[in-house]
């Protein structure tokens, strides 16, 4: 007999364990995890009905990268990964018809621009040399 996942609450840690659950044998576990323990820090205890769009970005936009020396805020990549994974929470929730829509496939973030000059390793003069 096959055994049916019951939902015992709509909160939001309770969908985040289970899409842990789902993602186990995933080589970037790990990582993954790590993500999913840092986003429980804010909505662990919040209904997944009751968290708005907004909130999710401005959450996502408002982290730093805590293995930077300088505490800067996130990078456009990093803060996809995040999305990735309360993408994947509310398609859960979604399954369950707890949620009607999952709006985290709406939630887009604006590429950074470089600044050239951090990027440029020579001048046009040392080029020449070279």
């Amino acid at each position: 007999m096959i055994s049916i996942l019951k939902i015992k609450s709509t909160k939001f840690e309770e969908f985040a364990r289970k899409f842990l659950l789902n993602y186990e044998s995933h080589h970037d576990y790990q990582n993954v995890a790590y993500r999913v323990d840092r986003i429980l820090k804010q909505f662990s205890e919040r209904d997944i009905k009751n968290i708005s769009k907004g909130e999710i970005k401005e959450y996502i936009n408002s982290l730093l990268n805590l293995n930077s020396t300088d505490k800067r805020k996130l990078g456009r990549n990093s803060k996809l990964k995040y999305l990735r994974i309360f993408t994947g929470i509310f398609e859960l929730a979604l399954d369950y018809n707890i949620v009607d829509k999952n709006f985290c496939y709406d939630i887009k973030f604006s590429t950074e621009r470089r600044d050239e000059e951090k990027i440029k390793p020579f001048s046009s003069e040392e080029v020449l040399i070279l």
